[in-house]
């Protein structure tokens, strides 16, 4: 499990205040690390789970609520304009081979060399946390933020 470490103030927030950024992040077919799962099989359960509570898409699928690809930037860029008080992923993840840290599997903000597809490729949550808590990328306030990646 990681966590993020912010020492901010945060408003309180009644449930007619709540909105979500949900997040959903298969691979593509072929990926070499992880397998491809239903994005809109997950979208449907996440639906179902939020009820009325609104809700904004990053996915892949053409979907009502896509505002756009499931990238870190796109996250934090998101994140960043104050307009949602929670964030809900789906993406594969893993432990990092000797090391403590674990990985997930969002698309890259841009492509890799060698890497001919961006989508799902292996990010630290470190890395995942201190980029969505870096105040320059997120000038509004952001919630406690806590990953649980199966180990």
């Amino acid at each position: 499990m990681c966590s993020s470490d912010l020492d901010r103030a945060f408003p309180p927030f009644t449930r007619d205040k709540l909105k979500m950024l949900v997040v959903v992040a298969s691979p593509a077919p072929g990926n070499r690390l992880v397998d491809p799962f239903s994005e809109e099989l997950a979208i449907g359960v996440v639906k179902e789970g939020l009820g009325t509570v609104p809700w904004d898409l990053l996915c892949h699928v053409e979907h009502p609520r896509r505002i756009g690809a499931p990238t870190v930037g796109q996250i934090c860029d998101r994140l960043g304009t104050g307009a949602y008080t929670g964030l809900h992923i789906v993406c594969h993840g893993a432990k990092r081979l000797n090391s403590d840290d674990t990985v997930i599997f969002l698309d890259q903000d841009g492509p890799l060399p060698g890497e001919p597809d961006p989508r799902a490729a292996p990010i630290p949550t470190s890395t995942f946390l201190q980029r969505l808590n870096a105040p320059s990328k997120n000038p509004a306030p952001l919630p406690k933020i806590q990953l649980d990646v199966p180990r």
